[in-house]
Parts: C-alpha cells; structure tokens; sequence
C-alpha cells in the first residue's frame, strides 16, 4: 500500500471514529440531562434508596482509604455519594471521574 492511499484510510477511520464518539455523545447527553432529577442524570430509573441499596455494595471492595476512580461518572452523584459513605465507614476516597460529556 502506498503511503498516499494508507493515510488517507487513517484518516477516513480516524473521520469514522470522530462521527461515531459524536454520536454517542450527543445520545448520552439527550438520554441524562432531560431530566431534572439528579438520579436519572446519573443513568438511575429508581428510587434513592434503590440506588443506595445497589451502590453502596461497591464499598464491599474498598476497605481502606485511597483513589477511587469512576468511568463513565456522568454527574458525579456515584462519586459523592461513595466518598460521604466511606467516611461513615472510617475512611477517605479522592474521587476521580471521567465521563464522555463535559455538560453533565
């Protein structure tokens, strides 16, 4: 292959992965901050205390203070609400986030 036609496909992918995070982008965005509600901005359909029962399991697995680092954090609720839990456990968590938006 030509380096003429090899850059051109990297640059096709790489125009190809940049529509496709977009999109994905866009859908998230449209998905969470529709609402108003601070759970369903955090991907939750339930109620506040479904959502301590399902996510306060994952101090289960931390058992001292640290880094804690959430993929996908959306608005941070995940994170806020593990740092204020892990302190009534007797422990500090530095929360770390990363999500695909910079809206949420």
């Amino acid at each position: 292959m030509e380096s003429n036609d090899y850059q051109s496909e990297q640059a096709s992918s790489s125009s190809q992965l940049r529509a496709w995070f977009d999109a994905q982008q866009n859908e998230t965005e449209v998905a969470y901050l529709s609402s108003k509600n601070y759970y369903q901005q955090s991907g939750w359909g339930s109620t506040p205390e479904r959502w301590q029962f399902a996510r306060k399991l994952i101090l289960k697995a931390v058992n001292k203070s640290g880094t804690f680092l959430d993929l996908g954090c959306a608005n941070g609720l995940l994170l806020e609400c593990l740092m204020q839990w892990a302190g009534e456990q007797g422990f500090y968590l530095t929360p770390y986030g990363v999500d695909i938006s910079q809206l949420t």
